[in-house]
């Protein structure tokens, strides 16, 4: 044991319990500035002992040459500069803002004047980098003789968690507005009447059809009871359904003639937890199909058979848009629930910052994911309009394959998948977009993670085959049902349409991955033994120099989709 260890062993000031009182008395003192402990004086024994004893992180700076000491709470601030920043000269120890510190301390040694700093940027490195820290801290002096500044005591409180979450929390939130707007902009593109309830049943949104419907305003209409406001929603039939729908959480369909419209409309009524969805499509001119084809099978029974099959046709096609718009509403609508709550969370109530981290990362992934439904969508309506551009360059599929597998490669840690790959050397380029064929890659791949079981394996191939680059996707995963595998590519088609599925998603990226390859002059194949056996996925694109540029605008429209009594969606953001 030192001397001065001796010394304080008995010494008043080294009372108090805790990591740095013991380190300041295991030190040798005597051969710094300072001297032996003993020799201190009782200005300086009398800070320390206010330090050592308070639980709010605190420095102080002695003498002239700024000999750093400190107390427990400050040591997660220190970083990796504990336990050698005891003692250290302040130069030394805090070198990369010493710029910035060494001036204000000497201020104030010169005038006695105490200092306030609140959120101040400091570059620290503390961790083996700089980093970006926030500190909200008090320099006052320490006083010896008449006048004499011996030292300088700090007070300091970091904010740098704080002000990150602050400014996180604002992105975010802009972020979620942005989302919210662009949803509601495709709600008001809608030809139909679609509104919005709450479990008051009081409107909570009406996009102009169904306000021009009602022979309302929208602001006339919002906030307000459905009964009160529309009373002819409280027809039986339709107040039985709706009522029904909220209680069961069921989707309901029925059928109602408007008489100030003297149009027919099918009612789609969509629950979710927070109130009720309700799709109004004008059926009028299907209702007059039916009514001219009953009269046409009574007058002529020998046509029966096709007018049957026409009529099965259209079901099919009214169907697949049924589940189409009810998986958008659940898609669209879904990531948006956790985002607002969050958000009024966050701003009604301080939080710890474990669950303020939580809350951030549930809003930014919810806000991404609505961003990826939307871009689907936007990217479905380029390629029906036939807008859908390419900006051709000499493309190496290598690298492109490299980026998309870093995407995924999380996703596959997370449930155990072996992802294997295989990549030919020198099979040279293609001309395309990098950014659709990255598209192209990374759905394909992220699409064979998420259907293949934890501890399953995906492999990927690259390799050239008479003259194109070939891609070869194959998965251990759940497999295609040899019903369904005629329709894979097509849009608005997925195996399980239900709001229940398993999976998310509006099933449109296999269908844009196949326009975006046959753009490239290419092909895409799909190959599955049945459920429960994978699948295989294969992109073929020419080699550069033995194609032409690709084409630069999608056909106007695929000819294989049947659009016979259907309704598109059209979003344009290229106005």
């Amino acid at each position: 044991m030192s001397f001065d260890a001796q010394v304080a062993v008995s010494d008043p000031l080294f009372s108090c319990s805790g990591e740095m009182s013991d380190r300041i008395r295991a030190q040798d003192w005597s051969e710094t500035p300072l001297g032996a402990i003993a020799t201190w004086p009782q200005n300086l024994r009398l800070a320390l002992s206010i330090l050592l004893s308070s639980q709010f992180p605190m420095q102080i700076l002695w003498g002239p040459e700024y000999i750093h000491f400190y107390n427990d709470a400050y040591i997660p601030i220190a970083g990796n500069k504990h336990p050698h920043a005891l003692g250290q000269r302040g130069n030394e120890c805090w070198s990369e803002v010493w710029e910035f510190a060494g001036p204000l301390l000497d201020n104030v040694r010169t005038t006695g004047k105490a200092t306030w700093s609140e959120d101040q940027l400091l570059w620290l490195n503390r961790r083996g980098y700089l980093e970006e820290c926030y500190f909200t801290f008090s320099y006052a002096p320490i006083y010896g003789g008449v006048g004499q500044v011996d030292g300088i005591f700090i007070a300091v409180q970091e904010t740098t968690l704080r002000l990150m979450s602050e400014r996180r929390l604002k992105t975010l939130q802009a972020e979620a507005q942005e989302a919210r707007n662009r949803l509601e902009r495709v709600l008001a593109s809608l030809n139909d009447a679609f509104i919005m309830l709450d479990r008051q049943w009081c409107y909570t949104y009406v996009n102009p059809p169904a306000a021009q419907l009602f022979g309302k305003t929208e602001a006339e209409l919002l906030g307000q009871p459905i009964w009160q406001a529309t009373p002819s929603f409280n027809e039986p039939t339709c107040a039985r359904e709706l009522r029904q729908a909220m209680t069961e959480q069921k989707v309901r369909y029925f059928e109602r003639y408007c008489p100030l419209e003297k149009r027919w409309f099918e009612l789609r009524v969509y629950p979710f937890p927070d109130g009720l969805s309700l799709l109004g499509v004008d059926i009028s001119d299907r209702k007059q199909v039916e009514t001219e084809l009953a009269e046409l099978l009574s007058r002529e029974q020998a046509a029966r058979v096709t007018s049957e099959a026409a009529r099965e046709s259209a079901e099919a096609a009214n169907r697949i848009k049924d589940e189409f718009l009810a998986v958008l509403s659940h898609e669209l609508r879904t990531p948006l629930n956790p985002i607002i709550g969050w958000s009024q969370i966050l701003q009604t109530r301080p939080l710890d910052p474990e669950t303020t981290k939580r809350a951030l990362e549930t809003i930014e992934r919810n806000a991404k994911l609505q961003t990826k439904l939307i871009e689907d969508l936007l990217d479905v309506s380029r390629i029906l309009r036939g807008t859908l551009n390419l900006e051709a360059h000499s493309v190496d599929l290598a690298t492109i394959i490299g980026v998309a597998i870093d995407t995924v490669r999380l996703a596959c840690e997370a449930k155990s998948i072996n992802l294997q790959t295989h990549f030919q050397p020198h099979i040279g380029c293609v001309t395309g977009d990098p950014n659709r064929l990255q598209q192209v890659m990374w759905n394909l791949f992220a699409n064979a993670v998420k259907f293949t079981p934890p501890g399953g394996q995906v492999n990927i191939r690259l390799e050239q085959v008479e003259g194109y680059a070939q891609i070869t996707v194959s998965d251990t995963g759940q497999g295609i049902s040899p019903e369904f595998l005629p329709h894979v590519f097509e849009y608005f088609r997925q195996e399980d349409g239900s709001l229940t599925r398993a999976s998310g998603g509006l099933g449109l990226g296999l269908a844009i991955v196949h326009h975006l390859v046959e753009l490239h002059g290419g092909s895409i194949t799909v190959e599955s033994s049945g459920l429960g056996l994978g699948a295989t996925f294969t992109v073929r694109l020419p080699l550069s120099e033995k194609r032409s540029r690709p084409r630069s605008r999608a056909k106007p429209l695929l000819p294989h989709i049947h659009l016979r009594g259907m309704k598109v969606l059209v979003v344009d953001d290229e106005a």
